[in-house]
Order: C-alpha cells, then structure tokens, then sequence
C-alpha cells in the first residue's frame, strides 16, 4: 500500500513539473501545436512564438495579477466565457494550446482583414478600440516577432 501510494504521490508530482514535457518531449508540444495551427488556421511558428512569450512554454502557468491560466495564459473572462476548463488549461497541454489557438484564430479572423498583422496585440490587450496601439501592444508585438526569428 505504502509503495502504491508513494507511485501515485511521484507520478502527480513529476506530472505537475512546471518544464517536464519541454525538457523531455519537445516534440509532443511541437506536434500539438501543428495540430492546433492546421485546426484553427494560425502559422505554428506564430503560435509557438505567442506561447513562448505568454508562459515561456510552461503549462501549468499562472498570472495571479491577471488571472492567465496555462500555456497561452488565457484570461480569466474568457475562461468564463468560452466555458473552458481551468484545471484542464493547467494540466492537459492539448487542451491548453487548442484552447489557446482557438482565440488567437477569433482575434485573426475577426481583425485581421482590418489590423494585418495587429491582430496578433488583439490576443494580449483584448477587443477594446484601439488597444493594438498601445504602447505595450507595441512592445508586445515586438517581443513576438523577436521569439518568431529566434525560432
């Protein structure tokens, strides 16, 4: 019993480790984000690009200021909204980045005939007029499009 209980008491832990599929299994995440990229219509490299900027492609990522939850750090209201599954955000990475490039193709295709490529700040600063040019939505797109060429 003790050996079972100790099994299942490593198994979650070494589950729950913040980096334990990016250091062991790379290519399941770059697999799942392929998959997610020919689903929702978004480039892979953008989505791995956004990713590594929002958690630093780290699934069980939380902004307890923002209330972001997972590897696509999604807020909280649109966690509300969409119904999506908070303990699943955090531990399930096929759900996370599904989820997660599931609103960036929203923002793509509902800004993008307008905005190009500003649909991308769409994804940080929300549907607020004018947000994509914020200075930190500047910067934020900066920041993407540095990760996108350090790729």
């Amino acid at each position: 019993m003790r050996v079972l209980l100790l099994i299942i008491i490593f198994t979650c832990s070494f589950g729950f480790n913040k980096s334990f599929y990016k250091e062991t299994d790379n290519s399941y995440l770059d697999q799942t984000i392929l998959e997610a990229s020919i689903k929702h219509n978004v480039p892979k490299k953008l989505i791995k690009a956004i990713l590594k900027h929002e958690s630093n492609l780290t699934l069980n990522s939380i902004n307890k200021k923002t209330k972001d939850y997972g590897i696509a750090q999604i807020n909280i209201r649109n966690i509300k909204s969409y119904k999506l599954n908070k303990n699943k955000l955090l531990t399930n990475l096929k759900y996370s980045v599904d989820k997660g490039v599931f609103i960036m193709a929203y923002f793509k295709n509902r800004y993008e005939n307008e905005l190009g490529d500003k649909w991308i700040a769409k994804y940080n600063c929300g549907t607020r007029e004018g947000c994509e040019n914020w200075k930190s939505s500047k910067i934020y797109m900066a920041k993407i499009s540095n990760n996108m060429r350090d790729l």
